[in-house]
């Protein structure tokens, strides 16, 4: 089973859990988790080990998730990636995870791709012009690329706003060779 099926098939059984409004508490129960487990690599490396026993593996789950005094349910859930050995694709569940909670809440991750650094103001009004096109909160994950040249690319999901200046020099190239070949052709 590939690592993408996998994490798509463990995360929606996790989600369905809860309810919509126990989701906002559980994904920080879930970030904390995974800082918790990518700040202590040998912990994370021990609990996807094959040679560990599942018991002591479970142990060491119950008593970290009991100090972090996270929902049962995790602990539930860790034991069953344990036991399925499934662990190994923790990280791909928990970005699965915070994407269908996301979902659940309305909440768009934007990959905003701009060609310098902005002033918050600026991206604060190329936020207001995506917020037009989706109704629920804003994530922005700001990106430098020169290569755009000046303005903005905005993707989330299945939606895309290329407010990039390479962009509006394409389509003018573009038109104008159109033009071109519209013309010889007459």
């Amino acid at each position: 089973m590939e690592r993408n099926e996998v994490a798509t098939r463990y995360s929606k059984a996790f989600v369905s859990l809860y309810k919509k409004e126990q989701l906002k508490d559980i994904k920080s129960q879930i970030i904390q988790l995974d800082k918790f487990l990518t700040s202590n690599p040998k912990i994370k490396k021990f609990l996807i080990s094959p040679v560990v026993n599942f018991e002591y593996k479970k142990e060491i789950v119950r008593d970290i998730t009991q100090s972090m005094e996270l929902d049962n349910k995790i602990t539930n859930f860790l034991f069953i990636l344990i036991e399925n050995n499934r662990i190994v694709y923790f990280d791909n569940i928990i970005e699965h995870i915070i994407a269908l909670i996301h979902k659940g809440l309305n909440i768009f991750t934007v990959n905003l791709t701009l060609a310098h650094n902005l002033d918050k103001e600026s991206i604060q009004n190329i936020v207001n012009i995506i917020r037009k096109q989706l109704s629920g909160e804003i994530i922005v994950q700001k990106k430098i690329n020169p290569d755009i040249i000046g303005g903005f690319v905005a993707e989330t999901g299945n939606i895309s706003i290329d407010g990039s200046l390479k962009n509006s020099l394409e389509k003018i190239i573009e038109s104008s060779y159109r033009r071109d070949i519209k013309s010889n052709l007459i």
